[in-house]
Order: structure tokens, then C-alpha cells, then sequence
């Protein structure tokens, strides 16, 4: 799965501190040791459980759910649980892609899998999952409406099972020496501009803007940002540094 790197595009630094204490909040008061795990994951604390002293990382899916809600005219606060679910849907996909991947580091730390083992961080990630719905239904406390909010369930299910359509054709493209540009992208878009997508169009239902002319366009908005994002994301791993100016110039 792609994770954003670099400086943070204008807009997206908005409110980060809202959404830190909106993702805490849902796991804060709930002593079992496996939210520990999804604690440890998110950058908030050690292997032990003591506070990790770093600053976490820029939430870009919840960022963008802010910023497609306040665009489109909404207030910020009502759209924090539809943030909140955006970010947990997307780490709950990169506890998943480290085990499938063998991924012993994220973020420069042990992986969870790695620090618990793969049983207890495919259980983690899937309680992340949970949370991110259940952080939905906490949008009727803002007076969000029921109809809205079983929309905004939908485009989150939608978004997780389009995502996992793009992992499969990922790893079946891996076994193939004749991937074209279109399937390409097309794996990069719904590997990873599925949740982008997802994202934005949270925040517009956030927003209440349930327009679909409205709702297309950001699901195509997401889906490029996502395919853009991977592309460049592969070229880092090929061309690593300095060394994709020296393959332009090859």
C-alpha cells in the first residue's frame, strides 16, 4: 500500500490536532491489550505501552475527508467521525499488506506482525476495521441524519472491498510479464485510490452533499490521485534517490 511522503500540500495540515484526539478518543478507554497494539501501530505509544515521544504522522485519508467537507461548504467538526473512519479503514488495509508483504518495519519501527506475530496483528487490523465503522454512527451526534450515515457505511464497505479488488490484482500482475499500461493502472487505482476515494466522498456526505454528479467526481478525483501516487511510489523503488534523474537521462 502506498503511503504519502514529503511535504504536506497546503490545506491537508488543517485540523491534524482535532483528528489525533478524534482517533484516540475511540480506543482511549478501552484497557485490553490489543488496542495497545492498534496504539502502537498509529505512532501513539511504545511496545510497552508507554508514550511514544514523536509526532505522529500527517493523517492524509482523514485530511482529505476534512478538507472535501469544508470545500463543498460543511463544518469541519460534523465531518471528524467520517475522518476518523477514513484513517482507521486505511491502517486497518497496512496492518494487513505488511503480513502479506513480509514487511518487518513501518514507519521505521517493528511492524505488528513482526512485534506480536501475525495472528494477533491480522486480529488488530480487523478491529481497526470495526472501529472505523463504528466511528460512523458517532456522526449522529452531530445531528447527522440516519440515511446519511448508512450512506457513508456503504461508500466506507465500498471503498474496503474495492481496495481489496486492486490487492488481488496487484499480486496476480506480479506473476506476469506482459502487464499493460491499463491494467496497470487500473490495479493502482483500486489499490490504492480506493480509499482516497473513499475519503473525499466521506467528507462530502459529511458536508451534506450527496449530490451524485458530485460524489462521481471525487471518486474519480481519488482513484487519480491514488494511481498518481503509486506510480511515483514504484518509481522509488526502481530509480531510489538521486538515480531516477540518471534513468530520464539514459
Amino acid at each position: 500500500m502506498t503511503t504519502m511522503s514529503g511535504e504536506a500540500p497546503a490545506g491537508l495540515t488543517d485540523r491534524q490536532d482535532e483528528l489525533e484526539a478524534a482517533l484516540k478518543a475511540l480506543v482511549s478507554e478501552r484497557p485490553l491489550p490489543l488496542y495497545r497494539m492498534m496504539g502502537y501501530h498509529m505512532g501513539w505509544v511504545e511496545t510497552t505501552g508507554e508514550p511514544r515521544i514523536s509526532s505522529p504522522p500527517l493523517r492524509v485519508h482523514g485530511a482529505l475527508a476534512l478538507l472535501a467537507c469544508h470545500t463543498l461548504g460543511g463544518n469541519y467538526s460534523n465531518a471528524l467521525p467520517h475522518a476518523t473512519a477514513a484513517e482507521y479503514l486505511y491502517n486497518h488495509v497496512l496492518i494487513h499488506d505488511d503480513i502479506r508483504d513480509g514487511n518487518s518495519e513501518r514507519d521505521g519501527r517493528a511492524s505488528v506482525w513482526w512485534s506480536w506475530g501475525p495472528a494477533q496483528a491480522i486480529n488488530t487490523g480487523d478491529g481497526m476495521h470495526a472501529l472505523a465503522r463504528l466511528s460512523l454512527f458517532e456522526a449522529r451526534n452531530n445531528g447527522v441524519s440516519a440515511e446519511s450515515v448508512a450512506d457513508a457505511i456503504r461508500v466506507l464497505d465500498e471503498a474496503n472491498l474495492d481496495t481489496c479488488e486492486g490487492q488481488y490484482r496487484d499480486i496476480t500482475l506480479q506473476e506476469r510479464l506482459d502487464v499493460s499500461v491499463d491494467e496497470y493502472l487500473s490495479m493502482a487505482e483500486s489499490q490504492t485510490g480506493a480509499l482516497l476515494s473513499g475519503a473525499v466522498r466521506l467528507g462530502a456526505l459529511a458536508g451534506g452533499q450527496a449530490d451524485e454528479g458530485v460524489l462521481k467526481g471525487l471518486d474519480e478525483f481519488g482513484r487519480k490521485l491514488g494511481a498518481a501516487m503509486r506510480v511515483a511510489d514504484d518509481c522509488d523503488v526502481f530509480w531510489p534517490d538521486g538515480q531516477r534523474d540518471e534513468a530520464r537521462q539514459g
